[in-house]
């Protein structure tokens, strides 16, 4: 592989891996507001008198759905960390973005439907790259 393909990959990598970090940002983002929107929409439905989520779901407290969607918010910030990660390794030519380039866009694929696009399409491009170096 010439020098200009390798500098092309890298910066395709980089970009994806930017794009894959500010997605999983927005995610993380979404879910630490979301316990504030549940909890207005909850209130609403006291309100209307209608407790459908009560009796579906019996026990669960609104403090356990706001420690799900919490957790859920950490691990996107993980993911987006690890795509930040990966795209100044890939500018960078490091060793190790392969790796973790693989185990970010495998963790990036619940990030559903945007994330697991952006997710596959990196696979594809690493996976492409890793053979293409194996084979020359």
């Amino acid at each position: 592989m010439s020098n200009v393909e390798e500098i092309k990959e890298s910066t395709m990598m980089s970009l994806l891996f930017w794009i894959a970090a500010a997605i999983n940002i927005v995610a993380a983002v979404f879910f630490l507001i979301a316990p504030k929107i549940w909890q207005i929409m909850s209130l609403l439905e006291v309100m209307a008198n209608r407790s459908i989520l009560a009796d579906a779901w019996g026990e669960i407290t609104p403090g356990i759905i706001a420690l799900a969607l919490y957790i859920v918010a950490v691990v996107f910030f993980i993911i987006a960390v690890l795509d930040i990660l990966c795209a100044y390794g890939s500018v960078r030519g490091k060793d190790w973005t392969t790796p973790f380039g693989i185990a970010a866009a495998v963790m990036g694929l619940i990030n559903f439907p945007v994330g697991s696009v952006l997710s596959i399409i990196i696979l594809a491009v690493v996976f492409w790259g890793v053979v293409e170096r194996n084979v020359d």
